[in-house]
């Protein structure tokens, strides 16, 4: 997850423009581009984040048969083709025409009553 933040206050001073929020809740407008990052602020959409990259690490790891702690060492590097199938973050490299018949074969297979089918 990326997060970001555009600090337009520079340009809407320099244009003569201030802008108002009329709003309910403290943090209600945290985060707008309407003047600089407030510290806090920005430790709460750093937590949020951290927050949201533990818990694609922990569904990766659990769908790949990694550990949690393998999948966060990628750093979010991407991989693609074989560097992919070596990380363990694919199964094989294929054609469009061959995956597409590997998923009608999964899908063609009988399913035991009260199984979930996960492609």
């Amino acid at each position: 997850m990326v997060a970001l933040h555009w600090d337009y206050s520079g340009a809407l001073e320099a244009a003569g423009i201030v802008p108002t929020f009329i709003h309910a809740g403290a943090h209600k407008v945290d985060g707008h581009p309407f003047a600089p990052l407030a510290d806090d602020v920005k430790a709460d959409i750093q937590a949020e984040v951290e927050a949201t990259r533990g818990l694609f690490a922990a569904i990766v790891a659990r769908n790949r048969g990694l550990t949690e702690k393998a999948v966060l060492d990628t750093e979010a590097r991407i991989y693609a083709g074989e560097a992919a199938v070596d990380a363990g973050l694919a199964d094989a490299v294929a054609s469009a025409a061959e995956v597409e018949e590997a998923f009608a074969e999964h899908l063609s297979k009988p399913q035991a009553p009260g199984s979930r089918r996960v492609a």
